[in-house]
């Protein structure tokens, strides 16, 4: 999440300095970079809070399952009978996890090739 955030400020400090390079806000490269990484931003705080609740979910269905073993081996009755819809569950938010990761990558990926063809176009003769 570095990354994007670092490169949404560096936009916000362009725009800001709008007077030393017009129409920055207007750049096609520009806006791909700055939507890119703002998608890339939020998929990557989405992925934590995912992953945040995917490892709760997996901690209760290995205690549940213990107390469902013990109950088993004293002959009583099982306390938790729906860990399968919890596992359900985990894998559900297993998949979520990778869907965000590989729209953080993309957008860091689509917001870099971006940022260096806004960074070209805008100081493009420095590098000649």
């Amino acid at each position: 999440m570095g990354c994007p955030l670092l490169a949404l400020g560096y936009a916000l400090a362009l725009l800001d300095d709008e007077a030393k390079h017009p129409c920055v806000g207007h750049s096609v490269s520009f806006i791909i970079f700055a939507a890119s990484f703002v998608v890339s931003f939020a998929a990557g705080v989405l992925l934590v809070i995912n992953r945040l609740e995917d490892v709760r979910k997996t901690s209760n269905i290995v205690k549940f399952r213990d107390q469902n073993d013990e109950a088993c081996a004293l002959n009583e009755p099982i306390p938790h009978p729906d860990l399968d819809d919890s596992r359900a569950e985990t894998r559900l938010l297993a998949r979520f996890t990778w869907i965000f990761f590989y729209v953080q990558l993309a957008g860091i990926a689509i917001g870099g090739g971006a940022f260096v063809c806004f960074i070209w176009s805008l100081h493009g003769s420095k590098f000649r």
